[in-house]
């Protein structure tokens, strides 16, 4: 059925609904995470028209605007992972802590232009 997350069968009138990803890396990733066999073999326009709703997805993968970030994945499964928003170590353990730099997205801007080169006189 249309409109319905493919873990926990919610419907969009009930939670915020994301589709899956476009890029072959990405959804490697996220079909790797739910673990599915019928995902896997599923054509790639069969996955367009899935969802995953956002009670999967930890707090650092969503933006202020109920948005997933690029690099976001679903790791939220159990009723207790979706009620802490902390994932098991075995929905992470897929995951190298060196590489995994989605937590830190935001770029910072230094903006220097208030100081003075000369020192004030006096």
């Amino acid at each position: 059925m249309y409109y319905e997350c493919c873990v926990c069968k919610k419907t969009r009138q009930d939670a915020i609904l994301h589709h899956f990803p476009c890029t072959e890396k990405r959804l490697t990733k996220w079909l790797k995470c739910l673990n599915r066999d019928d995902l896997k073999k599923a054509s790639p326009e069969q996955i367009s028209k899935l969802f995953v709703c956002q009670k999967h997805f930890e707090k650092r993968f969503i933006t202020s605007k109920s948005r997933l970030i690029g690099k976001a994945y679903p790791t939220l499964f159990t009723e207790d992972e979706i009620s802490s928003g902390i994932a098991s170590l075995q929905n992470t353990e897929n995951v190298d802590p060196q590489t995994d730099h989605s937590y830190s997205s935001r770029k910072r801007h230094f903006d220097h232009t208030y100081s003075r080169a000369e020192p004030l006189k006096g």
